[in-house]
């Protein structure tokens, strides 16, 4: 990737992830929407939460497909390197990669 990330949503499908939160080897699949985001002076943390406002709009791209993104979900970002972040009740905590597959930019 040359001028952005790449984020990647990945819902969390456990029933009471919106309350517990994420928590490792919960089940994920992966959003049908990708976002390529500009890089900017802010850093990934910011650039992610611009995303999540982004896809928790009525009017996002998945909103007639998928829900929005929500406590307990994982994103992960790649650009110089892959960052994975699972969303809280209050902004975003850093994770080691959750195991599933994620798409990559020819």
């Amino acid at each position: 990737m040359n001028n952005g990330y790449l984020f990647t949503a990945y819902f969390n499908t456990e029933r009471d992830a919106m309350w517990k939160g994420y928590m490792d080897g919960d089940a994920l699949i992966p959003s049908t929407v990708y976002v390529d985001y500009p890089v900017t002076g802010t850093g990934v943390t910011h650039a992610a939460s611009n995303v999540f406002g982004m896809l928790n709009m009525d009017d996002r791209l998945n909103g007639q497909v998928e829900r929005s993104l929500s406590v307990g979900d994982v994103v992960c970002i790649d650009g110089l390197d892959r960052t994975w972040l699972v969303v809280e009740g209050m902004g975003f905590k850093n994770i080691d990669a959750p195991n599933v597959s994620t798409p990559t930019l020819a």
